[in-house]
Formats: structure tokens, C-alpha cells, sequence
């Protein structure tokens, strides 16, 4: 008990931390009673230019808030975005506990994507993956290992979007509807889950036979932990208010965090200047091409 408690799933932001530490050995340090044949980390994060912010997103509604706050007027309908102290404070503390983890991680994670960070695990040169979207199909690949998935830390995590949708940019949207219409049918919905594909029929996800052993990797697994998820009291209603879900400018706004996201890790800018640039570029992104108003708190 080194941690001081029995190593187990994280419960806090905390013991996460402490595991990441803990499990993080150079070449040849003693793991299991053996010499590792190579250096093994105590967590994996996808800290590059491409989707470092969703698992920032991940930190921030832990913490029960969002980047921005959503305002609704007296009969429910987006009145405004707020950017609040609570939001921006909150942002700020992800940014940081995100960047304490990175002495924890490969330095491949600081330019990585998510196919590096689950190739960390699957060749067992990490441990863990805080993050990692729910659709990513659990393999135990290393001997005497088994990989398994849990809800994120609070119960908020940015469990992927893969959802099947037309295009509203679209050259032929008659066609493209039945195309999705047959892909989101129960018998498709099947054949894509039984291969490792990212099912979304509920119907699908709770079938029996999935949860039969020979069906737990595939999808079992996943399906439990999104199921939980969706069940969790308040989580659905949390999701309705979310800034990325209500906004019509959230694209670009989502590609400008990633830029500054990254170059926090990197040490190109102070987190508090992160900070202060999301909050100034999300402002004027929104006002200028989204239909919502956006102004921050003072």
C-alpha cells in the first residue's frame, strides 16, 4: 500500500494522479518482481493538434460546468452564452491537472492522436487511458493483463460522437437519408457492433446475447459502460445544456481550443493566457457566425 490505499479504479482526479506516478518506470526497473524491457507509463492522453480538447472537456464537466454556460430564457429556449468566472476557473484547473499528467506519459502522447494513445495500451507500455472514447473496443493483447472500461472520473466524459446523420452540405440529401435510414436499422446496427464498429441503437447495445462472453469484447463492454453512463440521475440533462450541442458556430470554436489546448501542453503559451484567448476567441467566433449571443461574466 505505497498509494496508502489498495490500487483499484480511481475514484478522485487525486488517486489518479498518484497511479499515473506510481506506475511510471524507466527501462529495466523492477514491475511484477521483473526488469521492464521498456519504459512503461503510468497513464496515456492524446495531447496533439487533434482532439485534445474533448478530453479537456472531460475535466471541465467533472466539475459539474461547461467551457461556457448556457442561458435559457422563461420557456426554455438558448437565450445567451455565458462565459462565467466558474467556467473560466474551471477551465483553468483542467488545463493544469492535464499538463501535471504529462511526465506520466510517452512523449509520442505530446504530438499523439487517439490511435497512438490506445496503441499505448494495447502493447502494455501504459496502464491507463483517463480519456479514451467509450467506442474504442477493449483488446487484451499483453499476457497476464486485462483492459477494461469504466466511467470517467464524475461521471461527464466525452464518450465520442459518432452519431449518423445527412450532411446539411449534402448534394443529394433524398438519397443520403435512406442510406443512413439503413444504417441506423436494427439489422445493420448488428452487423457494425459484431465487427468492432460504434453501434448506437440502444435496442442494439442491450441485446442479451451481447453480454455473453464470447461477445464482451466486441461489445459488451462497451455497452455497459455507455448504458451506465445514460442512466447516471442528471446526465442527460447535462448533456441537453451543453455548449457544443446548442451552438451553432461550435466547429470553429472547437478547432480554435484545440490550437490553444496544445500549445498549453507545449509550453508555447501560460495556461492563464489559455485561458484568456478561449475566452476572447470563443466571443467574437460566436457573435460573428453563430445566432446566439455570447459575452463573458465580469
Amino acid at each position: 500500500m505505497l498509494l496508502g490505499y489498495e490500487l483499484g479504479v480511481p475514484e478522485t482526479w487525486e488517486q489518479l494522479y498518484d497511479q499515473a506516478q506510481f506506475f511510471t518506470r524507466k527501462k529495466g526497473e523492477s514491475f511484477k518482481g521483473e526488469p521492464l524491457a521498456n519504459d512503461l507509463y503510468g497513464t496515456s492522453v492524446m495531447a496533439g493538434r487533434y482532439e485534445i480538447n474533448d478530453e479537456i472537456s472531460t475535466l471541465i464537466w467533472s466539475q459539474g460546468t461547461d467551457w461556457r454556460t448556457l442561458v435559457r430564457d422563461a420557456n426554455g429556449k438558448p437565450k445567451e452564452f455565458v462565459i462565467t468566472k466558474e467556467n473560466k476557473e474551471a477551465l483553468r484547473w483542467a488545463l493544469t491537472y492535464y499538463k501535471s499528467l504529462l511526465p506520466c506519459v510517452s512523449p509520442g502522447c505530446i504530438s499523439g492522436h487517439w490511435d497512438y494513445v490506445f496503441s499505448q495500451l494495447q502493447k502494455g507500455l501504459a496502464v491507463s487511458s483517463p480519456f479514451l472514447y467509450c467506442p474504442l473496443v477493449a483488446l487484451d493483447t499483453v499476457p497476464g493483463a486485462k483492459m477494461s472500461h469504466y466511467p470517467s472520473i464524475g461521471y461527464r466524459g466525452y464518450v465520442g460522437n459518432f452519431h449518423h446523420a445527412v450532411s446539411r452540405h449534402s448534394k443529394n440529401p433524398e438519397a443520403s437519408y435512406w442510406f443512413v435510414r439503413y444504417i441506423a436499422s436494427y439489422e445493420a446496427q448488428k452487423g457494425m457492433a459484431e465487427q468492432g464498429w460504434s453501434a448506437l441503437r440502444y435496442d442494439v447495445l442491450k441485446d442479451l446475447k451481447y453480454q455473453r462472453p464470447e461477445w464482451r469484447r466486441n461489445v459488451g463492454k462497451r455497452a455497459a459502460v455507455l448504458v451506465r453512463v445514460w442512466n447516471e440521475p442528471g446526465y442527460l440533462d447535462f448533456v441537453n445544456d451543453l455548449f457544443y450541442f446548442n451552438s451553432d458556430a461550435a466547429g470553429k470554436i472547437y478547432e480554435m481550443e484545440i490550437i490553444l489546448c496544445h500549445e498549453a501542453m507545449t509550453g508555447q503559451r501560460s495556461i492563464d493566457d489559455t485561458v484568456k484567448q478561449i475566452t476572447k476567441q470563443s466571443i467574437e467566433l460566436q457573435n460573428k457566425f453563430g445566432s446566439i449571443p455570447m459575452r463573458e461574466e465580469k
